[in-house]
């Protein structure tokens, strides 16, 4: 069965572009998480051997799930650099 675009249209019709249609963007409620400490690694970046130093001294605190969630986003994107970036 064919879809409808937005504005009624078949997706099917020739004359159908979906880059015609405006699709609303997500709700912003969260674009300002991260901002300022974004703003600070973009203005002060760390050296490598900083950045080593104060990862190798890094103390974790908080609960269980805290520490969990932590090293699941960790482990994720240290995986995602490591495939999709190919850095190590």
């Amino acid at each position: 069965m064919p879809r409808l675009g937005g504005d009624g249209r078949c997706e099917d019709d020739s004359d159908y572009n979906s880059s015609d249609e405006e699709f609303q963007s997500p709700d912003d409620q969260w674009s300002h998480v991260g901002k300022k400490s974004i703003e600070t690694m973009l203005v002060t970046p760390f050296t490598r051997a900083e950045s080593k130093v104060w990862f190798k001294e890094l103390q974790q605190g908080g609960n269980w799930y805290e520490r969990y969630c932590c090293w699941l986003w960790y482990n994720r994107l240290k995986a995602f650099r490591a495939e999709k970036l190919k850095k190590e």
